[in-house]
């Protein structure tokens, strides 16, 4: 009997220890952050896209080579066409000519550039920000899984001194064989619970690893408790201003307006100047200069089809940002009831279920001890706790994933 009451203490004072929570203060994560916006193989790529951009610019805003003309005038084709003595006004010449774009164009061709740059850059932090949420998302889902194994380890401790609890009445006939069997398939389910939560561990490690592109042993963060809910009108408004899926939206629409203005300077036309310089031998050299331009006549409908297509493609994009601005907010509500409802059912688990499945298992303990319970009511106890405990868990996990995401949203992740 005495046996019997010290090893119902010790499952007792086990499960009396708060070890759900386990707090390390470590830098680890930020390293990680760093180490993903410096390595992550898709940031790299549109780093590297927009250095075409940068090059582009100058050549789009720079004027065409000049070209160079070398030329003999005066040649008979069919009797001595080189004899100077039939055609004394024979002349070489040298040219140089210049195409000047009509006034503005140069200038929007470059503004052109420069929103495809600045489109191309808000791009790269949208993919940023939805790396930085995997990885966040990623780092606390080790967290998640690590202090579920916290948990687990310890009722695996409560088991094996359950099933010894069970052997020693069996044995003085104070317990059926049923019991035992019953406290070693708990123990054999919680071996399983421990199984799978690493098999995931490893899964979400190598996902942490391919996101910044080196391998990650371990993640050490403190993951807080939930603690109130942010104002949902303060992020849609930063999310409206910050976010860099709308930005990119908004620079392509105004590209798509230096491209119609680009169309209408092209009713102007391009000017063309030009110099010849001729030598004659026995006579004098002259020199030619000129300008030429075409005039916009015959392809005046086909620039008025090129402005209305530029209009409308400026259309097809205002409507793409009206549709993501509609998306974006109603991912930001319900990324918000998320959180609320992890917030709740936090508060309900640790406040209210926690304190009545903890009493609940003291309760059948003492009934268990003058044999009005048996073992299946101790074991069911057992995992109403456990359950809660990782419920718990899950509640904090899905509190800082909803927040995280809310973050990515409005383009505060960092």
């Amino acid at each position: 009997m005495i046996k019997q009451n010290i090893t119902l203490l010790i499952i007792t004072t086990l499960l009396s220890i708060n070890f759900f929570i386990q707090k390390s203060y470590s830098l680890e994560i930020d390293e990680i952050i760093k180490e993903g916006k410096r390595s992550n193989p898709e940031l790299i790529k549109i780093k590297e896209k927009l250095k075409v951009y940068q090059y582009k610019k100058k050549f789009e805003g720079s004027l065409e080579d000049p070209v160079v003309s070398f030329s003999i005038t005066d040649i008979q084709l069919f009797y001595r066409p080189f004899s100077r003595q039939i055609e004394p006004m024979q002349a070489v010449v040298i040219g140089i000519s210049q195409k000047i774009p009509y006034f503005g164009k140069l200038d929007l061709k470059e503004q052109i550039v420069q929103k495809k740059y600045d489109s191309e850059y808000y791009r790269l932090k949208a993919l940023e920000q939805e790396v930085l949420k995997n990885i966040y998302i990623s780092a606390y889902k080790l967290w998640e899984i690590d202090e579920k194994l916290k948990i687990i380890k310890k009722y695996q401790d409560v088991a094996s001194q359950i099933i010894k609890l069970s052997n020693t009445l069996y044995a003085v006939g104070k317990s059926s064989q049923s019991d035992v069997i019953n406290a070693q398939i708990y123990y054999t389910q919680l071996k399983e619970m421990e199984i799978n939560l690493k098999n995931l561990k490893k899964r979400v490690k190598a996902k942490l690893s391919s996101l910044v592109n080196r391998d990650i042993e371990s993640v050490s963060l403190d993951l807080p408790e939930p603690d109130g809910k942010p104002d949902l009108s303060q992020f849609i408004e930063r999310m409206k201003n910050n976010s860099p899926y709308l930005a990119y939206i908004k620079e392509k629409i105004k590209e798509k307006d230096y491209q119609i203005k680009l169309s209408k300077k092209d009713y102007r036309p391009d000017f063309r100047f030009f110099a010849n310089y001729a030598y004659r031998q026995g006579f004098n050299d002259y020199l030619t200069v000129g300008v030429s331009f075409n005039i916009p006549v015959w392809q005046k409908s086909r620039q008025d089809m090129k402005v209305l297509e530029k209009a409308q493609e400026k259309v097809v994009i205002e409507k793409e940002y009206q549709e993501k601005l509609t998306d974006l907010i109603y991912q930001l509500k319900d990324r918000y009831y998320k959180l609320n409802d992890a917030l709740q059912t936090y508060r309900l688990l640790k406040d209210i279920y926690i304190k009545q499945t903890e009493k609940g298992f003291e309760s059948i303990i003492a009934e268990y001890k003058v044999g009005k319970k048996n073992m299946i009511d101790l074991l069911y106890s057992l995992k109403q706790i456990l359950s809660v405990k990782l419920k718990i868990i899950d509640e904090i996990y899905s509190y800082n994933e909803a927040l995280i995401e809310i973050k990515e949203l409005s383009g505060d992740l960092k």
